[in-house]
């Protein structure tokens, strides 16, 4: 999942289209969220069909768009922005420490890039 940045902590964020593309973005039941609209009506906010939408059930309900995109945020949980809100407040944050497994060729386990060129499981050196 990309990571992103809002001008000081790092968040990871995801964009949502539909039902599966974050896991904390349920599929919607409009009776639950009291807003007056039905399944195939359009939403005020995007113009979609309200059918098409989500809905974040955590510390508090948030309906999710189509384009949405979903931020965890410490301490208060996933949240739903739209995609102008969400590229004002955060940037692509660019992990200059994100570590990368490559399987070794001789026992084909996983080795990390910042240790030495050697396999830490069989010792096989790593040919760079």
């Amino acid at each position: 999942m990309p990571k992103f940045r809002r001008r000081s902590p790092i968040i990871e964020g995801t964009q949502w289209f539909k039902p599966g593309d974050h896991p904390s973005v349920k599929k919607i039941n409009l009776s639950s969220i009291g807003d007056g609209i039905g399944n195939e009506e359009k939403c005020q906010k995007c113009g979609i069909l309200a059918s098409k939408h989500g809905i974040i059930d955590g510390t508090r309900t948030m309906k999710v768009c189509p384009g949405d995109w979903i931020a965890n945020e410490p301490n208060l949980g996933p949240m739903s922005f739209s995609e102008k809100s969400f590229n004002e407040i955060y940037e692509l944050y660019d992990d200059p420490v994100e570590t990368k497994s490559y399987p070794c060729s001789k026992c084909g386990k996983p080795w990390d890039h910042n240790t030495e060129n050697k396999c830490l499981h069989c010792g096989n050196e790593i040919p760079f």
